[in-house]
């Protein structure tokens, strides 16, 4: 089952969310580690004490935590604009055009299948351990080893 398929709206809402949400994690990954190094001093030449560094590391701490938000928004609301663009160009000249294909090798789960594969292989599992002769323990040695066997 395969066919062209043409992409005629994208939600911008939609756009929005994932704008922000990949803006959030692009900027933390960037901004996080340096706002670790400058809490730790080795930016910037912080923890001289007294209270300009207190000040500039908690700056550092809170850039961790604002500064991912900011650029989640601001990334959330270019998607959202481009997705109101993409809106309107598409009603002009009919959207972009995918060719889609159905994958066969992907099927619905059967949940009878499922019970009956569980159900066989906790009996094959059950069957192999009964089946299997229990060893008997060993003799323990007479004397301890020596030095040169263990050796």
């Amino acid at each position: 089952m395969t066919g062209t398929y043409s992409l005629k709206r994208i939600g911008i809402g939609s756009a929005f969310k994932v704008g922000f949400v990949v803006g959030v994690v692009l900027s933390a990954l960037v901004l996080v580690p340096f706002g670790l190094l400058a809490l730790l001093g080795v930016v910037g030449g912080a923890g001289k004490g007294g209270a300009g560094s207190a000040l500039a590391l908690g700056a550092a701490g809170g850039m961790m935590v604002v500064m991912p938000l900011v650029y989640g928004l601001i990334y959330g609301v270019i998607a959202a604009l481009s997705a109101l663009v993409y809106n309107v160009v598409a009603r002009v000249v009919g959207g972009l055009e995918v060719d889609l294909e159905y994958a066969s090798s992907l099927r619905p789960l059967d949940t009878d299948e499922i019970v009956r594969n569980l159900t066989e292989f906790t009996s094959a599992a059950s069957g192999a351990a009964a089946a299997k002769p229990k060893e008997e323990p060993s003799d323990p040695p007479s004397s301890p080893p020596s030095v040169n066997d263990v050796w």
